[in-house]
């Protein structure tokens, strides 16, 4: 009979102890879901999303608490992808993919904050999407047109973006031979002058860019305004910037100063036969 009743008082003891965690639980759960009292006025998801309505044996105010708890772990979800999104642009070696990779991490963490309830986050990394986005259109603008520029058009309007204005009046040296190279040009109005061969220079023009293929990096010529003038300039260090953003830029700039290159020996082959063809005309003469 003994045993029987202790029996019992341990079951009691049991239930009562089971009773106690299950309002500590509550309590926290209440308390920790959203960092202040649990309102039960509604839920923290549509009922159509958390499914809580169809759990029937959960009282009107479990059944809100489940949906808060619910929301929470969709929050947690999307904020464990975007993580994984930003952790992967560290790992991007172009630009390009960084950019994609960054704007699905914010869309992510954009999400978390929407359903955690948390504005801030929600309107930094909503703010973040544009900022990219830009960016990443402005690289596949400056890859289309230094691609369309290798396909023959040599116009090097899609470099603007990245160089500022400098302005020349008539007499100025826009560079001197042997000096060290540092940045690259592109004549935007007026005339230039190359002094060691006498060729003029429109409009329109690269100059500057051997010197930043060259491995001592040094002027091959002396440039002179001969017409007061507006140029572009980019330093050498902002084409490495943008050549290991993105590989495939660097190759279509190397293309199109090819391109430079090669027209730049065939006028002076041409200025070489004019030479010829002049001094044979003389011998012809005497």
């Amino acid at each position: 009979m003994s045993h029987v009743s202790h029996h019992a008082i341990e079951t009691d003891r049991y239930a009562k102890c089971i009773e106690v965690s299950k309002r500590i639980r509550w309590d926290t759960d209440r308390d920790v879901i959203r960092g202040r009292q649990f309102d039960f006025a509604k839920p923290f998801l549509p009922d159509g999303l958390s499914k809580a309505s169809q759990l029937g044996f959960l009282s009107t105010d479990e059944k809100r608490l489940f949906s808060q708890v619910q929301g929470r772990s969709y929050a947690n979800m999307f904020a464990l992808v975007g993580a994984i999104f930003l952790v992967a642009t560290l790992l991007m070696q172009t630009i390009v993919a960084l950019r994609v990779t960054n704007m699905v991490g914010c869309m992510f963490f954009a999400a978390f904050g929407a359903l955690s309830g948390n504005v801030g986050t929600f309107i930094l990394y909503f703010l973040f999407l544009p900022i990219n986005a830009i960016r990443l259109r402005q690289m596949l603008n400056l890859i289309k047109r230094a691609r369309v520029a290798t396909e023959g058009d040599t116009s090097l309007e899609w470099l603007k973006p990245f160089m500022t204005e400098r302005k020349y009046k008539r007499g100025e040296k826009l560079c001197k031979k042997d000096d060290v190279a540092n940045e690259m040009f592109l004549t935007v109005t007026g005339k230039f002058l190359v002094k060691e061969i006498g060729v003029e220079i429109p409009p329109g023009r690269l100059v500057g860019e051997l010197g930043f293929l060259t491995p001592n990096q040094r002027r091959t010529a002396t440039v002179e305004c001969i017409e007061n003038a507006q140029v572009m300039t980019i330093t050498y260090e902002r084409l490495l910037e943008i050549y290991f953003q993105n590989p495939q830029f660097g190759y279509y700039f190397l293309v199109l100063t090819s391109q430079r290159l090669l027209e730049n020996i065939s006028r002076l082959e041409g200025i070489v036969a004019q030479e010829r063809a002049a001094r044979a005309a003389l011998a012809t003469d005497k």
